[in-house]
């Protein structure tokens, strides 16, 4: 289905709008209050709502401002045919009217019924569900101001004519039988008798009675073998606890007779062991005083021999710090010689450099001065360019209305008037007089022979007197006074538009006209010469010369002030003065490097001489306080020690003394191993311990004995191991019960499953070919990769998710109504010309679709994207009719442009 016009009357805002809609994109434009919503809404009731009927929307209609009954006309082509309909909304009287090309028109309830079919709905809407409905009608196609973020599925029409359309795409029949659904519900009804919604076993059920009685069954069963177990266990108990008490017993006497052994050799080793601990003692002092008095001796030689080093080495280090303070005090009298030098060639260059500055600041304000006169005479230029556009401008506006539609309107109504008077003279009779021998006269005027009259009127011929009258009536009196009449309206039309544009002939206004092309041109070629000159640019610059200039002349006297120079504006003279300056700035930068360099290595000399001296000044106190250091040192050692003769005579008698000491200490310790000392530590932490063991495990086996006796004193008469069996039987019997009852409700379920998730899995291939559709248009919007993911509900009846998923882009899937404003503006266009190519098979494959300031948190990166979004949809056979108050985001989209207001 295409629309190709429409026609508004007395609707609303409108009085009498007509809109030329054939093209694949119309753009209509306006400022808001202009009546665009008001054009569309008019077209979309047409095609829906009623002609008869006194709802709220019929009363929405009437207009405030022009009287009238609102009519729509509108035409538009199906199914191979155009068709032409009419809608006078009147009330009770309302009347419709569709007309096909070779069919006779259909009126009242017939035409309705046959627009309904053509649309694909059911039937046109009326009374109380107007107001609701209409808003649903073809609301993925049509989308409202303000409801462009809306999901194109919120539509509840919209679902069913899709899943047939997608049926076919696919080549599924229905997508859930009715066998089909009467199986799962049933099936559903059996696991919901055994399981909640969760998947646990529901309470009341068969499967959860059965399992309760396994529950009890199994915990009587474990109360049984409970009972037996510890009948047997305390059979066990018993004979065990006997046995162990014999052992412990036995064990316990033949630790006590090992201890008592032990603690009497234990007894002798001990009083040998502290005889060996004091001759340990007293060794390790011996050897200690020995070792101490040797190191004394040892220190004493080291630090003597240390000392005499020092003594030698200090000489030649106070030399060499005096040769280094006279040196330093001859370097640094050349150094204020150089820094003086340096001083006074660093004032010559940068007067040298500042007199070079000066010339060239005069050489750039001679250039400076240059660029100004030739700024200023093309500011000149500009100004008299721009009265020469303003004076044609004026005569253009007195002569303006004689463009090519006033020309071409002049030239129609002169060929009416010439067509109207032609076919005046048509009709007009010509009336001519050979010979006759009595008197004529036409109208009471004779006529002579020979004599031609031509009758634009009706006349009376009379001939020989007043005895023969004739009427002449030229062309039929009706058609000569149709004739007349059209005549004068022509050249009374033509009068009065010569009036209106104050000329008399027709060449004057073909005159005015070609005089008005020329001013025309001429006023284009000023505008061109005068771009061209880009008086902005001229003007800027001409104020940043000025204020450079003025800068460069406060320049020039600050430097000139210490100067005193006289400045040439002869451009040879500046530039022999610059070459002699540059010279001079040359020579005094090569003195002042070279005096710096000097400096500079006198001064290196000198910080390195300095760190030399207080280097050896610094190693010549160390030397002198480490002599002074060693000295003292060997006096308090020799204090301590005694001379050399004294240290070797103590040193004798401290080693007799150890020699002695670790033979008696020798003697001690093989007593010691005799009697085994440390083994017989740990045999009796040994027996000792044994011995509390086996009384404690004497105890806990008597306990034992005493326990397991009571409880086999305590139990009756019954049989354990026969209940036992009898409560075994009764556990398999239930868990066979529940095993075929659990097996059959799983088999149940599963079935359930399989099925639902076929029917999830048809649902699923029934959307591919929408996702694939929305495809193109949703990466021209979000990027390369970028899908639709739809959702069918369960039963398979509409498409209840819908996601944007950006997974290639590491942006993730977005529900529709996550997604930011904007964003869902334009994946909703995606979805909605996505769904206009499948339904349009079912409709001579075009579909229009009318958007309505539906992008109006877009910016202009994003609407450039949704242009070519646009413009791919009406490639792919759909028609757009976009409404917008901004027609320069849209410019050039289309040259059917409708602009209202």
């Amino acid at each position: 289905m295409k629309l190709l016009k429409a026609r508004v009357q007395n609707y609303r805002v409108h009085r009498d709008l007509e809109a030329r809609l054939d093209a694949p994109l119309s753009l209509i434009q306006g400022p808001n209050e202009s009546g665009k919503s008001t054009l569309v809404e008019a077209i979309h009731r047409a095609l829906f709502l009623n002609a008869k009927g006194t709802s709220e929307s019929h009363k929405e209609m009437v207009s405030t401002s022009h009287d009238g009954t609102p009519t729509v006309e509108l035409e538009f082509s199906s199914h191979g045919k155009c068709y032409t309909l009419r809608k006078e909304f009147a009330g009770t009287k309302g009347k419709t009217e569709l007309s096909a090309e070779g069919e006779a028109p259909l009126t009242g309830e017939a035409a309705e019924s046959k627009l309904a079919e053509l649309l694909g709905v059911d039937g046109g809407l009326g009374g109380g569900a107007a107001k609701k409905g209409l808003p649903q009608r073809w609301a993925h196609l049509w989308v409202r101001q303000g409801s462009s973020e809306l999901s194109p599925l919120s539509s509840d029409e919209v679902h069913s004519p899709l899943r047939r359309e997608l049926q076919k795409h696919t080549g599924m029949g229905i997508l859930v039988s009715q066998a089909d659904a009467a199986l799962i519900e049933r099936l559903q009804s059996l696991v919901d008798e055994s399981f909640t919604s969760g998947g646990k076993v529901k309470a009341g059920s068969k499967l959860k009675e059965l399992e309760d009685a396994l529950d009890q069954a199994n915990s009587s069963l474990a109360g049984k073998q409970q009972q037996l177990a510890e009948l047997e266990n305390a059979a066990r108990q018993y004979t065990q606890g006997k046995e162990e008490s014999a052992r412990h017993s036995e064990t316990l006497q033949a630790a006590d007779h090992a201890l008592k052994q032990v603690v009497e050799n234990l007894e002798k080793a001990t009083l040998i062991a502290k005889q060996h601990d004091d001759a340990s003692t007293k060794l390790g002092q011996s050897r200690s005083a020995l070792t101490q008095l040797k190191q004394v001796d040892q220190d004493i030689r080291e630090t003597s021999r240390r000392l005499e080093e020092a003594q030698q080495n200090l000489k030649p280090q106070q030399d060499q710090a005096d040769a280094t303070a006279k040196e330093l005090a001859t370097l640094r009298s050349q150094l204020s010689d150089a820094e003086s030098s340096r001083v006074s060639l660093t004032t010559e260059s940068r007067l040298a450099s500042q007199k070079l500055d000066a010339w060239k600041t005069q050489q750039s304000i001679l250039r400076s001065r240059s660029d100004l006169g030739q700024r200023q005479k093309a500011l000149k230029t500009i100004a008299s360019l721009q009265s020469d556009i303003q004076q044609k401008a004026r005569e253009a506006a007195k002569i303006d209305a004689f463009d090519k539609a006033c020309l071409a309107n002049l030239q129609k109504l002169s060929r009416e008037a010439d067509s109207a008077q032609a076919r005046l003279d048509a009709y007009a009779l010509k009336v001519e007089l050979l010979e006759s021998n009595t008197p004529v006269s036409l109208d009471g005027t004779p006529l002579k022979d020979g004599e031609a009259r031509t009758l634009a009127q009706t006349a009376e011929l009379s001939i020989g007197g007043n005895k023969t009258r004739i009427r002449l009536t030229p062309g039929g009196h009706q058609n000569l006074d149709q004739a007349r009449q059209c005549a004068g309206e022509a050249a009374a039309a033509l009068a009065k538009a010569f009036d209106q544009l104050g000329i008399t002939r027709l060449e004057q206004a073909d005159e005015q006209h070609l005089r008005f092309q020329q001013l025309k041109q001429d006023l284009d070629r000023c505008k061109k010469d005068l771009a061209s000159l880009d008086p902005d640019e001229v003007a800027g610059a001409c104020d940043q010369l000025s204020v450079e200039l003025e800068r460069q002349q406060a320049t020039l006297e600050r430097l000139n002030e210490p100067l005193q120079l006289s400045f040439s504006d002869q451009p040879d003279a500046i530039r022999d003065a610059l070459e002699e300056a540059e010279q001079a700035c040359r020579k005094s930068d090569t003195a002042l490097k070279a005096a710096d360099a000097r400096e500079g290595a006198l001064r290196k000399k000198r910080d390195q001489l300095e760190a030399d001296l207080a280097q050896a000044t610094e190693a010549l106190g160390s030397q002198k306080t480490e002599v002074t250091r060693l000295e003292s040192r060997i006096k308090t050692l020799t204090e301590q020690a005694g001379d050399p003769t004294d240290r070797a005579t103590k040193i004798s008698t401290l080693e007799l003394g150890v020699e002695q000491a670790e033979q008696e200490l020798k003697k001690l310790q093989t007593r010691l191993d005799e009697l085994g000392h440390t083994q017989l530590k740990s045999d009796h932490e040994r027996l000792t311990a044994t011995i509390e063991n086996s009384k404690k495990l004497l105890r806990e086996a008597e306990n034992k004995m005493l326990v397991a006796g009571q409880s086999l004193r305590s139990e009756g008469s019954s049989d354990p191991q026969r209940e036992v069996l009898e409560a075994q039987a009764r556990c398999t019997e239930i868990a066979e019960s529940l095993d075929r009852v659990r097996r059959q409700a799983e088999v149940r379920r599963e079935l359930l499953d399989r099925l639902q998730s076929a029917q999830a899995d048809k649902a699923q291939t029934l959307a591919k070919p929408l996702e694939e559709a929305a495809a193109p248009y949703l990466q021209a919007i979000f990027g390369s990769q970028t899908r639709a993911r739809l959702q069918w509900s369960d039963d398979g009846t509409r498409l209840e998710g819908l996601a944007i998923d950006r997974t290639h882009h590491q942006a993730g899937l977005f529900d529709f109504e996550h997604l930011s404003h904007g964003a869902r503006e334009q994946a909703a266009l995606a979805i909605r010309l996505a769904m206009a190519e499948v339904l349009a098979s079912a409709h001579d494959n075009c579909l229009p679709i009318v958007l309505d300031d539906a992008f109006t948190h877009a910016d202009r990166s994003r609407v450039e994207k949704l242009k070519r979004v646009l413009y791919q949809g009406t490639q792919n056979g759909l028609q757009i009719i976009l409404l917008t108050c901004h027609p320069e985001n849209y410019s050039g989209l289309t040259p059917n442009e409708i602009t209202l207001g």
